[in-house]
Formats: C-alpha cells, structure tokens, sequence
C-alpha cells in the first residue's frame, strides 16, 4: 500500500510539474507576441500619394493686381429741365423709351408765352420806330446846324435823343428774341440721341423753373466708376490694363483706366477710378463690377494662393523632403495672378521644392509620404 501511494505522489507531482511548465510557455509566447506588437506599432505608417498630389515650384511671372469694385455708369447723361413755369400740355415718352436728337419730348402750355412773345416783338417793333424818328431828326438837325440855323448844343442833343432811341430799341429786340426762345422753348426736345431712364412728370403738372422733367443717358457712351482703398492709389496709374466682372456680361472684360479723381473720401478713405470699356460691351449703366488692375509683374518662385494653409495663427505651406512632410512658414512676399490662377511669392521658398497639392489634404508634419512620380505644374 506504501508503494502505490507513494506512485500516486509521484504521478500529482509530475502533472503539477507539466502544468506550471506549460503555462509559463504560453505566458512567454505572450510577452513575445506583446512585445512584436509593441515594436510595429512605433513603426511609423507610409502614405502613398499620387502624381497629381504634389507639385514643384517653378519660377513664374506673376501679374501684381489691385483689387477694385464700383458699377457701370454712363459718361453722357442729363437731365431734362423745364425752362420756365407752365403746366404740362403733352408728354410723349415714358422710362425705356429711345429718342433722337432733336425730338419732341412734350410740351409746355405756351398760351402765355405767346402772348408775351406777340408784347414783346410789338415793343420792339416800336422801339425802332422810335430810333428811326430820332435819326431822321438827327440828321435834318445836322443839315440846319450847317447853314448856322441850330446852336451845337441844340446838335449834341438830338444826337444823344438818337442814341437813347437806338439802345432803347436794340434792348427791346433782346427782350423779343428773348421772349421768342422762351416760346420755342415751351416745346421739350431731347438734346442728343439717349433712352429715357427716368420721367418725372405727366400731362396736367405744374411746373416750375428748372423743374426736372426726365432723365437722359446715352447707353453707347458708358464707363466704370470704381473705388480702391486709399493705400493702394499710389499703384494706379493712367493707362493700365484692368480685367473686370460685369454683372449680365457672361465673359470677363478689359478695360483701361482713364481718370484718377485726385481727392480721397473722407468718409470711407477711398478713390474713384474712371475706366473706359471697348464698344459694344453689352454692359448697362447700374451694372455692377468687380475685378483688378494690373499694376506690374515680378518673377520668382512661387505657388498657388490657395496651397497656403491659414488654420494655424501662422500661415503655412506643407512641403515633401527626403519622404517626410515639413510645415513651412510662408512669408507672401507679393500676391498677383498667373493667366486666371491667384499665386504667391513666398520668402525663402527654392525652386524645385516639392509641395503638396490640395488633393493631398492637411497632414502632420513628420508624416512619412511615398510618391511614385513628382507632376510638374
């Protein structure tokens, strides 16, 4: 019976034995595992990127601009005035309407004009009569002051009489030519070829003197009326090429300025520029526009404004070095436009840098980057 017990020891001592070994292999092959785990994980991953996700910098010409807004505003316009009191009698056109030089627009009631017209031409009508009677004196006195009948001061008189008679009806001519342009000017006439952009007045209305009766604008003589800041006046000059966005116009325009309006406004620190368009533009006055004048070029290295980054409090530019993406400040130097793209010029950037395009998003500096091929642009 001791020998069988003893047998049992042994064989609980050998399986307790078996047992403590196998476990301890699988916790080492744990601790293996964990540990292989462990050392991937700091293994920093490798992002693939494409061609079309980078670019290189390359020296470019770059079109310094200023931007500008304002509206389409015509340069031959006019009010049409009422050059004396009456009340309207006929009024022919209306807002929209064209109109040539010349043509009848309405009519003043003329009833008193003419009346003062008929006074005035039979005053002067008298009024030369008179002179006539005064020089026929005149000269009869001048015979008799020959032959000794008439003193000289007798003379002197009646040609002063003469004089008098002769101003009297030259003044009252004046007041008849007068009267008579006031006549015809009872009748309202558009004074050169336009559209009626405004009619303030109807059939029946009283008017005054220099009353406004209708607004007049010439849509083939137009231009740009545009501001700038104040600090940026010092870049324009007369001359220079600008590209606009003109509202109802599908396609960009140049123009040129024409005028700088020397003064500053007081109450928003801006200049007013005067722009010419080409001919037949299709633009129309009240138009709105925006757009940039081209004040220079500088060539450098440089990158499209929009790979900038601005999220952070300091703007910068994320490039590919030796595999590995690197933040760099970005320093614009200047800003203008290469054909219809913005690009700036940055402090310090190289030729043949490699920089992330904006399909290659935002990624951490430090991250590793594969490229197959590097795109040019």
């Amino acid at each position: 019976m001791k020998f069988v017990k003893w047998i049992v020891i042994v064989l609980i001592a050998l399986g307790l034995g078996l047992g403590i070994a196998r476990a301890l292999k699988q916790r080492a092959a744990k601790q293996q595992a964990a540990a292989q785990a462990a050392a991937a994980q700091l293994i920093p991953p490798v992002f693939d990127l494409l061609a079309s996700d980078v670019l290189q910098v390359k020296v470019k010409t770059v079109v310094q601009t200023v931007a500008i807004t304002g509206d389409v505003q015509a340069s031959v316009r006019a009010t049409v005035k009422a050059p004396v009191a009456a009340s309207v009698k006929q009024w022919l056109v209306q807002e929209g309407a064209s109109v040539q030089s010349g043509q009848v627009l309405g009519l003043l009631d003329s009833a008193d004009l003419e009346q003062r017209a008929e006074q005035a031409q039979q005053q002067a009508i008298a009024a030369t009569a008179q002179a006539q009677i005064a020089l026929r004196q005149l000269e009869s006195n001048q015979s008799l002051a020959k032959q000794g009948f008439i003193s000289p001061v007798a003379l002197k008189s009646s040609e002063d009489n003469w004089r008098a008679a002769e101003s009297n009806a030259k003044a009252a001519q004046a007041g008849a030519a007068i009267a008579r342009k006031n006549l015809a000017d009872a009748t309202i006439r558009a004074p050169f070829d336009a559209q009626v952009t405004s009619s303030w007045v109807k059939v029946g209305d009283r008017v005054g003197v220099n009353a406004p009766l209708a607004d007049l604008v010439d849509p083939r003589a137009i231009e740009v009326v545009a501001t700038l800041p104040a600090e940026q006046l010092s870049r324009v000059k007369v001359g220079q090429t600008a590209r606009l966005k003109i509202e109802g116009v599908p396609s960009d325009v140049l123009a040129t300025v024409a005028r700088i309006n020397p003064t500053i406004s007081a109450g928003n620190r801006s200049a007013t520029l005067y722009l010419e368009l080409p001919p037949a533009v299709g633009a129309r006055p009240g138009s709105f526009v925006q757009g940039s004048i081209e004040t220079g070029q500088v060539q450098g290295p440089a990158v499209p404004t929009a790979l900038i980054h601005t999220e952070k409090p300091e703007p910068y530019l994320q490039i590919l070095k030796d595999g590995v993406v690197q933040h760099i400040p970005a320093q614009a130097l200047t800003k203008g436009v290469v054909g219809d793209e913005s690009y700036t010029l940055l402090q310090g950037l190289e030729p043949g840098t490699t920089v992330l395009g904006l399909t290659a998003g935002t990624m951490a500096s430090g991250t590793q980057v594969r490229v197959i091929s590097v795109a040019t642009k």
